[in-house]
């Protein structure tokens, strides 16, 4: 179940967490949303369905800093831009998958855990403001 997480210090948001799509059309079964550590840049890691011979695919979104909008009192974090630099890669273990922002390994999460800092500003993040499900 993803999380939206966001720094009340300096607006960064993003959400962390797995989730299912409801229709499998395109081989894939649900994604991963996942965020740097270091540069704060929103990944999506998609899951292929087990019985098709596809790759996990990663993406990300173009702006480091992900504005929140608010829909009926809602966070909504992902923007309506679209996903970027999809590319396929052959693992699912986030140590072997570099950032599309800094290249590096063993920067991306999907999980926020209390203490965690903010990728922009440095403060410690709140709770998430929301959790939702498909």
């Amino acid at each position: 179940m993803p999380a939206d997480i966001e720094c009340t210090a300096c607006k960064l948001a993003f959400s962390v967490g797995t989730y299912h799509y409801h229709s499998f059309d395109d081989g894939y079964i649900g994604s991963t949303l996942l965020v740097c550590r270091k540069t704060g840049r929103q990944h999506r890691l998609e899951i292929p369905h087990p019985d098709r011979s596809l790759n996990f695919a990663l993406e990300s979104m173009p702006s480091v800093l992900i504005a929140p909008k608010r829909l009926a009192g809602t966070m909504i974090m992902l923007p309506d831009d679209d996903w970027a630099r999809r590319r396929v890669i052959s693992t699912r273990v986030l140590a072997d998958i570099a950032c599309d922002c800094c290249s590096e390994l063993g920067t991306l999460i999907d999980t926020a855990n209390p203490g965690m800092r903010c990728p922009n500003c440095g403060e410690i993040l709140p709770r998430p403001v929301a959790e939702w499900m498909t």
